[in-house]
């Protein structure tokens, strides 16, 4: 751990210790798609080796326009934080959907690649 004898019992950890922020399998209920909508619950998690900062979470079409977007605060080194639920219709999806975690870039990250997720094509279909 970061707090040995030379640390003096300071809660700063090393500087070269960075956040690792990633979008997880999201869960969807197709229970609505009669109504044209699903409910999606997203995890997003921290695995890196410092808490992240506040970031944006943006969900997002085939063409990259924004379709719904959120604001995820302190997430702890090692933990998860689960977004939802967050109503999308079939004409907000399209043809396929994606989301970015720290869309904004305000964390610096030790892998950046990890922050997106394809989620496909229309559940309902």
């Amino acid at each position: 751990t970061w707090n040995n004898f030379r640390s003096g019992g300071t809660d700063q950890r090393p500087a070269h210790w960075m956040a690792d922020l990633a979008p997880e399998e999201p869960t969807i209920c197709t229970d609505e798609c009669d109504s044209g909508q699903v409910l999606l619950w997203l995890p997003v998690s921290n695995s890196g080796l410092a808490d992240s900062p506040s970031f944006v979470v943006r969900f997002a079409d085939a063409a990259g326009v924004t379709i719904h977007e959120e604001v995820v605060g302190l997430l702890p080194s090692s933990e998860s934080a689960i977004l939802g639920p967050i109503f999308l219709t079939s004409a907000q999806w399209g043809s396929r959907s994606s989301v970015i975690v720290d869309a904004n870039e305000a964390v610096e990250e030790c892998d950046e690649s990890n922050n997106e997720r394809d989620l496909g094509g229309w559940p309902c279909e």
